[in-house]
């Protein structure tokens, strides 16, 4: 995310406020988080860490917003929930919550959340071919999924959503019934969007236009159904660029005048290759970009992995615990869609712990049956249980620089990005396979 913005903002180059009284930011949406940032902070708060290096033209440096929770990433998560859980008088009907505060309630309603990962994958089966269209409709979803008879129109996602249990109800008045919501996922990337612009907007104090990242090995159709997103969500956009690109830009590559430093003197004047490695939540990219002296960045080749990221090392953690908690409670084994979601929620913020710590607890109060779980977990066992996984990652690489017709001797320098390239045993796989000649970049 941080990669992204602070691209987005680095690409227009100038005040935040343009001719027509409209602020520019950069806007990245992952499957897990996203995040928005703007150039030449009219708040002068700086970068802030995440937004980038502040080299080029323009005044100021491209700063990460934080949401109204204060936190620089926004989760994308959407939840549903039934307007009489919501407080007021409203007896039908229901709300949504989008981003952190969705997260925080998920556990409560699993049948009513929609990740964007999930509306993604949807969005992606819906635009690509006829096997991935089928792997969709086979699998399992936490709601119901209605697919039209056009392969052109998209799939709709229904969701029953139920009263609150417990209700203050007046004498006589008709019982609360169940709510059914019906949407797309187009609609619900664009319920992300507008909420990143939103927050954007409030701390700006005046409208914005958007810079968006978008996956280089995004299909046009995928392309035409983000468009599609961010013209439902209200967010008027100025370009779209490839976020491996917005990635070489957030660190110099594009700035002659202050490229980032090199390995050697010979490669700082000469052309750079640069691989850049997106691990983002719910998939892996590599892209190799060429970087001119004079600041031209050139797209070599792009690959991508949708079955590896993020949430593969929560699943890894998940299933490590799951044992745990079977050798605990005298095989007593985890199930149902509350369980399931609160202990992966606890190993997501377990593996995030396990990037900065040599060790993290995972204690969950009444997990199942009533039954406590708590166990610890050191990054090394961490490392072993996930160990294929490191392989898998490096697979991008491998496919990327083939394509490219280049080997890893030819890369000079290495950017990371994406939240699960903190991890450092990931950092490491990576720096191994690509050899010790090549520059890391990484914590934009």
């Amino acid at each position: 995310g941080g990669a992204a913005g602070g691209a987005g903002g680095k690409a227009v180059k100038g005040p935040v406020e343009a001719a027509d009284s409209t602020a520019v930011i950069g806007l990245h949406l992952g499957a897990t988080a996203g995040a928005v940032a703007v150039w030449a902070d009219p708040h002068g708060a700086g970068a802030g860490g995440d937004g980038g290096d502040g080299g080029g033209s323009g005044s100021g440096r491209p700063t990460v917003i934080a949401n109204a929770d204060g936190a620089r990433t926004t989760s994308s998560v959407a939840v549903w929930v039934h307007a009489a859980a919501a407080g007021g008088e409203a007896r039908s009907g229901t709300t949504v919550m989008a981003g952190d505060a969705a997260k925080a309630i998920a556990f409560r309603h699993p049948a009513t959340t929609v990740a964007l990962a999930d509306a993604a994958r949807l969005a992606r089966a819906a635009a690509g071919a006829a096997e991935a269209r089928a792997a969709a409709k086979a699998a399992t979803w936490p709601w119901e999924v209605e697919w039209p008879e056009s392969e052109e129109a998209e799939p709709v996602i229904v969701m029953t959503v139920p009263p609150p249990m417990s209700f203050d109800d007046d004498a006589g008045a008709a019982p609360l019934a169940d709510e059914v919501v019906r949407v797309t996922p187009t609609s619900v990337i664009a319920l992300m969007l507008g909420k990143l612009k939103g927050e954007a907007e409030a701390y700006l104090g005046m409208p914005a236009r958007a810079v968006l990242a978008a996956r280089a090995t995004s299909t046009p159709a995928e392309l035409s159904a983000l468009r599609a997103a961010a013209a439902e969500a209200g967010v008027a956009l100025v370009a779209v660029i490839p976020t491996h690109i917005a990635a070489a830009i957030a660190y110099g590559f594009d700035d002659p005048a202050q490229p980032p430093p090199a390995s050697s003197p010979l490669v700082a004047t000469a052309p750079r290759t640069v691989l850049v490695y997106d691990a983002g939540g719910s998939s892996v990219e590599a892209a190799v970009v060429s970087a001119s002296p004079g600041g031209v960045l050139r797209t070599l080749a792009t690959a991508v992995d949708h079955t590896v990221g993020g949430d593969a090392f929560d699943r890894c953690l998940f299933d490590h615990c799951a044992r745990e908690f079977a050798r605990k409670a005298r095989g007593a084994k985890i199930s149902g869609a509350r369980a399931t979601t609160r202990l992966l929620a606890a190993c997501e913020a377990g593996k995030r712990a396990l990037s900065k710590s040599a060790s993290t607890a995972i204690a969950i109060d009444s997990l199942w049956e009533g039954i406590d779980f708590h166990t610890s977990v050191s990054r090394q066992r961490f490392e072993d249980a996930c160990a294929p996984l490191y392989g898998a990652c490096v697979k991008p690489i491998a496919e990327a620089l083939a394509a490219a017709g280049l080997t890893q001797a030819d890369v000079t320098d290495v950017v990371l990005v994406g939240g699960a390239s903190q991890m450092p045993r990931l950092q490491a796989t990576v720096a191994a396979y690509v050899g010790g000649g090549a520059m890391l970049h990484t914590n934009v």
